[in-house]
């Protein structure tokens, strides 16, 4: 981020002076300044794939998939063996022990 806006800076200061207070000097740092812009967003989407890739591979969204799915496969199961008399008991599952 540093060099960029280094160079960003540089580009700036030398079209100023340069155009010497004309209008083309201003048009001219606009446009560089989205040329400039342009790997920079390329990057960030990059990001966001990377970001969506890993939070589908996250232990805890594999481990819901998972319950869902054996949620499902149980009442099928239950459903096809059972018939209408099939229910599924819940129950609270006891909070974890985080100190031992």
């Amino acid at each position: 981020m540093v060099f960029w806006g280094v160079v960003m800076g540089a580009i700036a200061a030398i079209m100023l002076v340069v155009g010497a207070g004309q209008d083309d000097a201003l048009a001219g740092i606009r446009d560089i300044t989205i040329i400039m812009a342009a790997p920079f967003a390329l990057v960030m989407v990059l990001l966001c794939v990377a970001l969506a890739r890993d939070l589908y591979h996250d232990p805890m969204m594999r481990r819901a998939r998972r319950s869902e799915q054996a949620v499902d496969q149980a009442v099928e199961y239950g459903t096809r063996t059972y018939g209408d008399e099939f229910f599924v008991p819940v129950k609270p599952h006891p909070p974890a022990d985080r100190d031992g």
